[in-house]
């Protein structure tokens, strides 16, 4: 059945069996057995939830290797890892098991609303075409750091990617309204967190709209009892999405998150 025996013991199947694991999902974290038995270098597991993750960055203007801080990463970490849904992030530093990529430097990335040509680009290039790149299309998700985006700071261009530019990332670090409530590490993983969130299909979005970014707008407090980084008054200093505590207009994002969606094609 594809699966080596020891793996079969470790998990409480019976190696002298035929089982379907290529179908099998017992956690039904939307990643089969067989793709859990691919990743089990990285601890995962078929009966608890696994979130996989693939960052690629694009090089810094003065050549630095990747503009993501470090501390966002940790912060992403326990942010998802506290819901018991556990958070593999392949950014490089998984030696042979990672493949994770530096991408050249572009100071612009073009693309519009509807047509996504240079994120494509890019994701066809450094994941698709990978030599397991069929595999992992159906494990991992797809996050891509950019130095900067000719349409926004961050969107999702398909069901399992999704794109943050470093340069407005750093102009938020500027703000002084975000100085007082946040920091570089949580404005870069709030907006990861953010643009993740359209992989698992969270909908409705209460405050994701352009009449709910600051405070002098109606919606930024129509919206408050939502309390995500998917909702645009919370982004940005907030790393977590709901847990529908907050009353009337408030969603449990941690009970309706999709984790299949991702596996879709657009």
């Amino acid at each position: 059945d594809s699966i080596a025996i020891e793996w079969e013991w470790r998990w409480g199947y019976d190696p002298c069996s035929w089982d379907d694991h290529k179908n099998l999902d017992p956690d039904e974290d939307s990643i089969s057995n067989w793709e859990e038995y691919y990743m089990r270098n990285w601890y995962s597991d078929p009966f608890r939830d696994d979130l996989f993750v693939e960052m690629d960055q694009m090089i810094g203007p003065d050549g630095e290797p990747g503009m993501f801080p470090e501390g966002a990463k940790e912060i992403l970490y326990t942010a998802y890892d506290r819901q018991n849904l556990v958070y593999h992030l392949d950014d490089g530093k998984m030696g042979n098991e990672s493949r994770a990529d530096l991408i050249p430097f572009d100071e612009i990335t073009e693309c519009s609303w509807r047509e996504f040509d240079e994120l494509d680009e890019i994701y066809g290039t450094y994941f698709l075409n990978q030599t397991d790149g069929a595999i992992r299309r159906g494990i991992f998700h797809y996050g891509v750091v950019i130095y900067q985006s000719s349409m926004v700071k961050g969107n999702a261009f398909g069901h399992n990617r999704y794109q943050i530019s470093a340069l407005g990332m750093e102009t938020k670090t500027d703000l002084l309204f975000l100085k007082l409530v946040s920091n570089r590490d949580v404005i870069y993983a709030s907006a990861y967190m953010h643009e993740m969130g359209h992989t698992l299909n969270f909908n409705p979005i209460p405050g994701h709209d352009k009449n709910s970014y600051y405070p002098w707008q109606i919606g930024y407090w129509l919206n408050r009892a939502y309390k995500s980084c998917m909702n645009y008054g919370y982004m940005y200093y907030v790393v977590d999405y709901s847990d529908g505590t907050h009353g009337s207009n408030d969603y449990d994002d941690w009970e309706r998150l999709d984790l299949g969606y991702f596996e879709g094609e657009w």
